[in-house]
């Protein structure tokens, strides 16, 4: 069934040879969750950004609330985890998203969620949509072992720990934060494009990653082609 999967899926490498990373035999993937693994628009990011009081022109709301004094960063991130509940119910997975993930853990790799998100946004998602068996870990904007994407803090941390090299990581994700983190920690990266019909666009980001899909059933014959 995967054979005939890779035949009507063209996940895209880059169009420099030069630019792959050679994986090492890929052991771990590590998904974004918002607009990755569910459906871009269940956040309202110019809400959030709104209600925070971030500033015009602020790109990252997460280190514009670390400038703020104690009462400014409660006052913000209230505001903010206000929005994320908001869209629990609109949560959505994108499509084939859990035919990806099994598919995936039927290959005995090591899978993970990175996200910006709250550990209580991660556990609605996968409370939601019946997942408690396919990750190995997940890691939200809660953990304390170091910075939040970009930063490639938390994949070194999990290469570490699951004693791999950085080549035999995949990171996906459909914004520049994930790649950054992916790339800056030695790992392959993988951008979920999104749709023409999204809030946000990221077609310019698709030459910053190793590979880049537009459907995640490409993802599993782009693991069996690293593996």
């Amino acid at each position: 069934m995967i054979g005939k999967v890779v035949k009507f899926f063209n996940f895209r490498r880059p169009a420099c040879a030069g630019a792959r990373l050679m994986s090492s035999g890929l052991r771990a993937v590590v998904f974004d969750m918002d607009g990755t693994l569910t459906q871009e628009g269940a956040l309202d990011y110019a809400e959030m950004y709104r209600r925070a009081g971030a500033p015009a022109g602020c790109k990252n709301i997460l280190e514009w609330v670390h400038t703020l004094d104690a009462a400014g960063q409660k006052k913000a991130n209230d505001a903010i985890l206000e929005v994320e509940r908001e869209g629990y119910h609109r949560q959505l997975l994108n499509p084939n998203c859990k035919q990806m993930l099994h598919q995936l853990k039927e290959k005995k790799l090591r899978l993970a969620i990175l996200t910006r998100n709250t550990d209580e946004g991660v556990a609605v998602f996968i409370e939601k949509f019946e997942l408690q068996t396919v990750f190995d870990a997940t890691m939200s904007r809660s953990w304390t072992g170091g910075d939040c994407k970009p930063s490639p803090d938390a994949l070194i941390h999990l290469i570490q720990l699951w004693k791999i090299l950085p080549t035999q990581l995949m990171m996906v994700g459909d914004w520049k934060d994930d790649i950054a983190a992916g790339k800056a920690a030695g790992a392959v990266t993988c951008l979920k494009e999104l749709g023409a019909d999204a809030q946000r666009h990221n077609s310019h980001l698709i030459s910053e990653a190793t590979y880049s899909v537009r459907d995640l059933l490409e993802i599993p014959p782009l693991v069996d082609s690293l593996m």
